[in-house]
């Protein structure tokens, strides 16, 4: 076995270049130990850590750029009064408000919706247990059905447990011919309805 100089990695006898750093291997160079190396690794990682200095560097440079630029808008005429830019944010703030109450509704009907499903897996389950679909009776915060739940579902519109009605947030029950009808309201009325 010949032992590269450079990088000290075992090669077969006869290999003229080592494979893994590319060293010529000639002359009585191949068998020196790896101790009497000369450290060629460490140029390869001082350029490595260059880089990411660099690079770092310019990230920085960047978001400072972004965070204390500011705002970039041209100046108001010396005519406009402040008036015209109270509007402006005003404006801004009800849009801001349209959105969240936007984004509030969404979430409302996502945890409506999460509730339903954790109704509609008890009644299910139930289902598999008793061989029947459980009474609208039992499918309440109270009810055989709440056990299997676990935590019953909240209504996201009044920060209740959920319940049978029509009212924003509440479900109703219905048992059909061979299944069941689980319906969740919003303020407009039915938004889900679930059927087996």
């Amino acid at each position: 076995m010949t032992t590269c100089a450079r990088c000290g990695t075992q090669l077969k006898d006869g290999t003229t270049v080592c494979f893994r750093c590319g060293a010529g291997l000639s002359g009585g160079d191949a068998h020196r130990s790896r101790s009497s190396t000369t450290g060629g690794v460490v140029m390869p990682t001082l350029t490595l850590v260059a880089i990411v200095v660099v690079a770092m560097g310019i990230g920085a440079g960047i978001t400072w750029g972004v965070m204390a630029g500011g705002d970039k808008s041209e100046s108001a005429p010396a005519g406009q009064t402040a008036g015209a830019g109270q509007a402006a944010e005003a404006g801004d703030a009800e849009s801001y408000t349209e959105a969240l109450a936007g984004g509030m509704d969404l979430a409302r009907e996502a945890s409506l919706k999460q509730g339903l499903r954790a109704i509609e897996v008890a009644v299910q389950t139930s289902f598999v247990e008793l061989g029947d679909y459980p009474s609208p009776a039992e499918v309440t915060a109270n009810g055989s059905v709440a056990a299997i739940v676990g935590v019953w579902p909240t209504n996201p519109y009044t920060d209740a447990p959920m319940q049978p009605g029509k009212g924003p947030g509440d479900y109703t029950y219905e048992l059909t011919a061979g299944g069941f009808k689980l319906t969740g309201y919003d303020p407009e009325g039915p938004v889900v309805e679930i059927q087996r």
